[in-house]
């Protein structure tokens, strides 16, 4: 961001263009300064970047909550299916060849409902949570530096704005 608030500086807002157009692989940013070559002012460009950040956190929250609420359904259909082989097991008791097959279905269900919930369900919510969050913050940070370069300030602010957002292990040192 600080680079490109430099070039943008010393080459003109027209530069951002290209910059632009070599960042397709971060759409958020491209369309942040896109938004700023097309001179759409500063406080419209960061509602409109807002409205983005917030509609993906509430999308990406959906996900994670489904990923969340399976995982505590997860257990109750295996005890749905313990009940189910109990029942087909107290429904042979008369033939004990039976028992064994209904058991090993009561057992199976549980332990596949806690496997589906504990082992693949809630990591894979705790690694979208995370990511989303990740992706967040990196919006929010591209945010910041497309606003900055919009309002022409000098990347030295830059750097203190961007430091005051991330924490202390991550903050980047680029002017000494």
């Amino acid at each position: 961001m600080i680079q490109i608030a430099e070039r943008a500086r010393s080459e003109g807002m027209l530069a951002m263009a290209g910059v632009a157009n070599g960042l397709s692989h971060e759409p958020f940013l491209q369309k942040g300064l896109n938004l700023t070559v097309d001179g759409t002012k500063p406080d419209d460009i960061e509602k409109i970047l807002q409205k983005e950040i917030n509609y993906t956190q509430s999308i990406q929250s959906k996900s994670v909550d489904l990923l969340r609420r399976s995982a505590e359904v997860a257990p109750a259909m295996g005890l749905i299916g313990t009940l189910i082989g109990l029942v087909q097991m107290l429904g042979n008791l008369n033939d004990p060849s039976t028992i064994g097959p209904a058991m090993q279905v009561a057992l199976l269900t549980t332990f596949y409902g806690a496997v589906l919930a504990h082992m693949i369900l809630l990591p894979l919510a705790s690694k979208a949570e995370r990511n989303y969050n990740n992706e967040s913050v990196m919006n929010s940070l591209y945010m910041v530096g497309v606003l900055s370069i919009g309002r022409e300030e000098n990347p030295r602010r830059l750097e203190i704005q961007l430091n005051a957002m991330l924490p202390q292990y991550q903050r980047i040192t680029y002017y000494d």
